[in-house]
């Protein structure tokens, strides 16, 4: 499950985080905020295009050129909506992120990579409520 302070080395892998015990406390370091937001909603636009062209060229030893395409353009609207949209963050001092990746199996996953694979950490998370 996606938390506060928590390091994960792949976004979708919510329950495998890196730091799977307790998170170094956010506490006085941060201060989380929370904003709540009644009756959300969100409209989001798909637009999907592209053109087939096939192309008989084994036709061609018959001197006979075939071919045949078609463009297409798909578009709809997908409207999302919630009773409520709350949004809890927090913005993390240079301190505390430094004491979350010293925390042995984060930096265990860092320099096993050696500072080549990414990793991403948890500072807000959008709970909505239907």
């Amino acid at each position: 499950m996606l938390s506060l302070g928590r390091i994960y080395a792949d976004p979708r892998l919510l329950s495998s985080p890196l730091n799977p015990e307790d998170p170094v406390k956010i506490g006085e370091k941060a201060v989380i905020k929370l904003t709540p937001q009644n009756k959300w909603s969100n409209i989001v636009e798909r637009q999907n295009k592209g053109v087939y062209d096939i192309w008989a060229s084994f036709l061609q030893g018959f001197g006979v050129d075939a071919g045949l395409g078609f463009n297409f353009n798909i578009t709809g609207e997908i409207t999302c909506k919630a009773d409520e949209l709350r949004t809890q963050y927090f913005d993390p001092t240079i301190e505390y992120l430094q004491e979350s990746i010293n925390v042995p199996s984060v930096d265990r996953f860092i320099r096993d990579h050696q500072f080549k694979k990414s990793s991403f950490y948890g500072d807000g998370v959008k709970i909505l409520n239907a």
